[in-house]
């Protein structure tokens, strides 16, 4: 079956700047955030794993862990992110991203 509609024109403005965060990412959507972390109980200067994650609807490709980056006591390293879209367009899923 084919449908047809009129056309439809859309404008698309930016976002606007004005009370941004200094490192706003352009993240858009309605998110829900948790963490854990591992071990539980680590001495001083021990490693541990922080899993940040991130599950509801907006633009995924803008969500990412460089809060991570402003901790000035804390060494870190990359964190190694991963994506499970619920949609085909693939704008509801969850993110997961770990910080060592």
């Amino acid at each position: 079956m084919t449908i047809e509609s009129s056309p439809f024109q859309l404008k698309v403005l930016p976002l606007p700047t004005e009370g941004q965060p200094d490192n706003f990412s352009g993240a858009v959507g309605e998110f829900r955030v948790s963490s854990d972390v591992s071990p539980a109980n680590v001495a001083a200067g021990e490693p541990l794993t922080l899993r940040l994650h991130i599950s509801g609807a907006g633009n995924f490709d803008r969500v990412d862990s460089t809060m991570f980056d402003y901790l000035d006591h804390w060494k870190t390293y990359p964190a190694k992110s991963t994506f499970t879209p619920s949609d085909a367009v693939e704008t509801k899923g969850r993110k997961c991203s770990n910080n060592h």
